[in-house]
């Protein structure tokens, strides 16, 4: 804490993952520890309702737990049939989060009637192979290990406690390569979002279990290692607090920093307001983002992580977004390109801006092209770029054949095009701030 520690220090500086998806993990996490120890019909509810309500957080999280369900009632009912009571209510647990689980389901198969589904999938990096994850060896090294103390520390006077961390380590080992049973899987890298929060938990278990031995040898030692424990627990909440404190009385720099430019909510603001849901046409991804979350009106060109179009489709839109703002084929190439050759008018410092310029292949693509990951990036290829240039070439649209209600401009478009629509007579300037100017499409 005596460090200037602002923003994204902590781990949980996050809202959407981890913060918002632990709200769930962490009482599932519970209630099946919970359950395995006391498997009653309440907490067999409980285990399955929250196990259930994971289908609705995270990806890697619900996986990740139906294989460690799996694994201990495959347990269960090969060597604890006798205890009836524990199977019987296995399978009402199971039960539960099936049950629970149903919308999420039912939508997944909405989504995948969807003509751009694959697509989608794709862009989320869908990584297709039936080969064992052989890059993840550290963590299966750390598995390994933690196997092998789990065994040491509890095999012999808590089984039961031993056969649940062994599926938590053996669930990892699954997931990570569960590509090799269905041959694919979206963000390989993702799965120590699920895993970790449990070897923590495995190896601070095994830690305590160790000091507990050395506090019964040495006089003293137990009380300083709960102080220990006290003031690290102390300190972990005072870096949290001193980050947050920072902006209570923020300069004005940081906050500019952190802060979208007034004008631009201001007009957020007032479309939402004044027109509600209507179709706002932008050649910016960012505004795209960001009128979405902070007004009722819909992107004409959306983010291509969330819209289950195809990419052809979402390619149209984009192109089409570009050259109704009369962006030249030089500035689109250079967008295709990570921004590079673009120099930033203003606001240049900000992290939003910068995102703006050189975020068009991750908004428009996301993570689709496999084949050409290089050193963690995923460049468009140039065959690609090719045939998007001569497409731009020969389009044309007018503002009436847009289908959009509305066309934005603000500090963001200006980034690529220095279009005048004051003059369009297939325009009606209804929102004018200085920075951003609305325009009603005539139809």
């Amino acid at each position: 804490p005596l460090v200037k520690t602002y923003l994204p220090i902590l781990f949980l500086s996050r809202v959407d993952y981890p913060l918002l998806t632990y709200i769930i993990y962490l009482p599932a996490i519970f209630f099946l520890i919970l359950f395995w120890f006391k498997p009653k019909a309440g907490t067999a509810l409980l285990a399955g309702l929250f196990g259930g309500l994971l289908f609705y957080t995270y990806f890697h999280k619900w996986v990740y737990f139906v294989v460690v369900f799996g694994l201990l009632f495959l347990y269960a009912i090969l060597f604890r049939r006798k205890d009836t009571a524990r199977v019987k209510n296995f399978i009402f647990l199971l039960m539960a989060m099936a049950a629970t689980s149903i919308p999420y389901f039912i939508n997944y198969f909405r989504l995948n009637n969807f003509s751009g589904s694959e697509d989608l999938l794709q862009r989320l990096s869908l990584e297709t192979c039936r080969s064992i994850n052989l890059s993840a060896w550290p963590s299966y090294a750390v598995y390994l290990v933690l196997a092998v103390l789990v065994y040491f520390v509890f095999y012999e006077n808590f089984q039961l406690k031993a056969i649940l961390y062994w599926s938590f380590i053996t669930a990892a080992f699954i997931v990570w390569n569960i590509q090799v049973v269905i041959g694919y899987v979206p963000h390989s890298d993702h799965w120590p979002r699920a895993v970790n929060p449990l070897l923590f938990m495995m190896i601070f278990d095994i830690v305590f279990n160790f000091f507990e031995i050395l506090t019964r040898r040495k006089a003293g030692f137990k009380k300083l290692m709960s102080f220990l424990l006290v003031l690290s627990m102390c300190l972990l909440v005072a870096k949290k607090t001193v980050n947050a404190a920072g902006f209570l009385k923020a300069d004005g720099s940081l906050l500019q920093k952190y802060s979208l430019n007034g004008d631009v909510l201001e007009s957020y603001g007032w479309i939402g307001k004044n027109y509600g849901d209507v179709s706002v046409i932008s050649p910016s991804f960012i505004t795209s983002i960001y009128l979405a979350g902070f007004s009722s009106a819909r992107p004409y060109l959306p983010w291509g992580g969330v819209t289950p179009i195809s990419n052809f489709d979402l390619e149209n839109l984009f192109l089409k977004s570009n050259k109704i703002f009369g962006v030249s084929s030089e500035v689109l190439e250079e967008r295709l390109r990570d921004g590079k050759g673009i120099k930033c008018k203003s606001g240049c410092e900000l992290p939003y801006l910068d995102s703006n310029i050189k975020g068009t292949r991750f908004y428009l693509y996301q993570l689709y092209f496999m084949e050409n990951k290089k050193d963690g990036d995923r460049n468009i290829p140039e065959s690609k770029i090719s045939e998007l240039l001569a497409r731009y070439e020969n389009l044309n649209i007018s503002w009436k054949d847009s289908g959009a209600d509305f066309a934005y401009i603000g500090p963001f478009e200006r980034e690529f095009s220095a279009a005048n629509l004051d003059s369009d007579k297939n325009l009606s300037k209804v929102f004018d701030n200085g920075s951003v100017k609305i325009y009603k499409i005539i139809k």
